[in-house]
C-alpha cells in the first residue's frame, strides 16, 4: 500500500536525512513523489516537507551548503561588541535567505493537488521573548523525558491512508510496530548537530545517510 501522508519531525539541520530519505526511497521505487499528497512538520522539518514536496531535494542541498559554507561560525562573538547591531546566532538569518533563495514564483502553482501543514507555536504576548523560549523548550524537554513518547499527537491524525513519520534521529526506545503509521529514523547516529549551521561538509553525509536509508526502506517494504 502507498503512503499517502506524511510528517517530517523537526531537528534543524539533522532534518537533511530526511529529503536523502525522501530521494532514495524514490529513486529505489517507493513512488512518494506521486502517492503523498499532504504532507506536514514542524520547525526545520517544515522547510523538508516542502523541499520534497516540490521535488527539489539535491538543489535544496546545494544551497545549502553554499550559505553554510559562507558562514565561518554557529556564534558570532564579535557581534557581542557594543553597537554592533548584529546577531549573535546567523541561523535566523541563514534560514530565512534559504527559503528566499529557494522558492521561485510557480511554486504555489506547482504544488496544487497537495496539501501541507505547519504546526506553529508562540509563547503568551506579555513573556519576554528570553523567558518565553526558555520556558518552552522545559517544558518540551520535560514532555519528551516524563511520557517517552515519540510524537504524542500526529497532523495526520483522522486522515485516509498510511502514514510515513520521518524522524530526524535515531532513539533509545523500540519504534511503534508499523500500521497506519510506519516511522522510520536514521540507520545510525547522525553526527551532525541541529544547530550546525556552518558543516557543509556535515549536511552532504547526513543526507547521504538519509539516501541510503531510503533506498533500503523502498526495497525491504513490502
Amino acid at each position: 500500500m502507498h503512503f499517502q501522508n506524511a510528517i517530517f519531525a523537526g531537528g534543524g539541520s539533522r532534518c537533511v536525512w530526511q529529503v536523502g530519505f525522501w530521494d532514495g526511497a524514490n529513486e529505489a521505487g517507493l513512488g512518494l513523489d506521486t502517492s503523498v499528497n499532504y504532507a506536514a512538520g514542524t520547525s526545520a522539518g517544515c522547510a523538508m516537507a516542502l523541499v520534497v514536496s516540490l521535488g527539489r531535494g539535491p538543489e535544496a542541498l546545494a544551497l545549502f551548503k553554499k550559505l553554510t559554507a559562507a558562514n565561518p561560525a554557529n556564534i558570532h562573538w564579535q557581534n557581542l561588541k557594543p553597537g554592533s547591531g548584529k546577531p549573535l546566532f546567523p541561523h535566523l538569518r541563514i534560514y530565512r535567505q534559504a527559503l528566499e533563495e529557494f522558492l521561485m514564483p510557480d511554486d504555489l502553482k506547482n504544488l496544487e493537488g497537495k496539501q501541507l501543514e505547519f504546526l506553529m507555536a508562540r509563547f503568551p504576548r506579555y513573556m519576554p521573548s528570553s523567558l518565553g523560549t526558555a520556558l518552552a523548550f522545559t517544558i518540551y524537554g520535560l514532555e519528551k523525558h516524563i511520557t517517552g513518547v515519540l510524537h504524542p499527537r500526529h497532523l495526520a491524525d483522522g486522515r485516509e491512508g498510511k502514514t510515513l513519520v520521518l524522524l530526524s534521529k535515531r532513539y533509545r526506545q523500540e519504534l511503534p510496530l508499523p500500521g497506519q503509521r510506519v516511522y522510520v529514523q536514521p540507520s545510525e547516529q547522525i553526527t551532525l548537530d541541529k544547530f550546525d549551521y556552518a558543516n557543509p561538509e556535515g549536511l552532504q553525509q547526513t543526507y547521504d545517510l538519509g539516501r541510503r536509508d531510503g533506498a533500503a526502506f523502498a526495497a525491504a517494504y513490502p
